[in-house]
This record gives C-alpha cells, structure tokens and sequence, in this order.
C-alpha cells in the first residue's frame, strides 16, 4: 500500500478516534453500486453502507462513495482511507489545496476550467476541516497458483502465440510449442543466412592471412598454401 499523510487542520490529533474506511465501487459487478466500511483499529466493523447510483459510475462513484464515509462520522476523526482509485489519492495529495486557491477551476491551455466533480470535491475538502486522512491504494492480487501455471496464463501464451507475439520466449517456453509455424521457418532460415555469412568472412580471413605472410611460413604457422586453398574451396564447391 502506498501511503499519504495530509496535513492536520484539526488540533490535538492524538486525542481523535481513528477509523478506517474502506470504499468499494463495481459491488457484484454492478458499475453503479458502491459500499464504504468504517472500521476501527481493533477490526471491527463500525458501519457498513452500500446503495445504488444510478447517475454515477467510476471516479465520481468512487468520489461519492468517499465523501459519504467522510460525512458518516459524527466526530472529528483521524481516518485511514483505503481506496483502489488513484484519482482520489491524486486529488487529495497534489489537487484539493491548488483548486481551493483557485475558485475550484485549473489550468487548461491558458484557460481556467471548473475542476472534474467540483461539488464533490468540495464536500471532502469541508470534511477535511473536521477530520484528518491518510490516504493509501489498496492492491487486491489475485492469489498465485502453487504449481504449474494458471488456466488464465496459458490461454494468455496461446492466444499470443497465435498473433504472432514472441510472449514464449520472454516467459522461457519452448518456441516450436507456442509460436507459430512460419515464425520458427523465418528464425531458421535467419540463422543459416547468418551462419553462412560467418563461414564466408572466415574464409576471406584466412586468404588476407594467407597472401600476407611469405609462402615459407605458411606450413611454419599451419596455415595452407594458396594452391592448397583453392584446392579446398574447389572440392568445398563440388
């Protein structure tokens, strides 16, 4: 989790309650259903809230299910908040104090603009004059398999594989099981070309070497003669 402390505008923190809240958005699978959880520092549920919005969906559900925890708590509070939408954490970190300033409007292209969700903005920012937040992402990751590999990461490989992606190779698989056909041609024929090229450059060294040196020292070195070169590549040919 990735922490924020924001600045206290309450006195005597160490004296608040604290809480954390935990807001959700997408309950179920429904895109307009949101829940918050306050919970005290022992785990305990204090309260639980969920409802539809049928007018709201992503950041402004996720803003609208932030400001009524906020506005659940009857005390000034310390909260933790633990939230998956980074756009909240953003607002509250680099935005809230900027768009107070400014009448709730920014910068855009030379040109002052009201803020994206003004009305809740400013609902969290008179919040904030009672309680004091930290603000963290909340990673919910999947759980990993304990051996072999996931039925969701092989049909990833195998439906790379059949685009034509090279995903087999940076995962450390077999390339002739999980790339296709013509991509295992293509790197074959790639690699005799090179190794053809390679034969071809030892062998032009080898007669810069050979013309270099006095045709008494070649046998001395090990290198053949001319004629005996010519000789080789001949029959190499045939």
């Amino acid at each position: 989790m990735i922490g924020l402390n924001l600045p206290s505008q309450c006195p005597g923190t160490e004296s608040l309650n604290r809480f954390t809240l935990i807001t959700q958005t997408g309950v179920g699978g429904d895109p307009h259903r949101w829940r918050f959880t306050l919970r005290t520092p022992d785990g305990h549920d204090e309260m639980t809230a969920e409802d539809q919005e049928p007018d709201a969906v992503g950041d402004r559900l996720e803003l609208l299910t932030l400001v009524r925890g906020l506005e659940a708590l009857n005390q000034p509070s310390h909260v933790t908040i633990l939230t998956r939408n980074r756009y909240i954490r953003e607002g509250l970190l680099r935005g809230l104090a900027d768009w107070r300033e400014n009448g709730w409007h920014w910068e855009c292209f030379q040109q002052q603009v009201p803020i994206k969700n003004k009305d809740l903005w400013k609902r969290v920012d008179q919040s904030l004059q009672f309680h004091t937040v930290d603000c963290r992402i909340l990673r919910l990751d999947p759980p990993h398999p304990a051996t072999g590999r996931s039925a969701k990461a092989k049909a990833r490989i195998r439906r790379h594989s059949q685009s034509g992606k090279t995903c087999a190779i940076r995962e450390g698989l077999p390339a002739e099981r999980y790339l296709p056909d013509r991509v295992v041609q293509q790197a074959r024929f790639a690699l005799a070309r090179l190794a053809r090229k390679g034969v071809e450059l030892f062998r032009r060294l080898r007669r810069t070497i050979t013309e270099s040196l006095p045709r008494g020292d070649r046998s001395a070195v090990g290198i053949p003669s001319q004629g005996r070169v010519k000789a080789s590549r001949e029959i190499h040919c045939t």
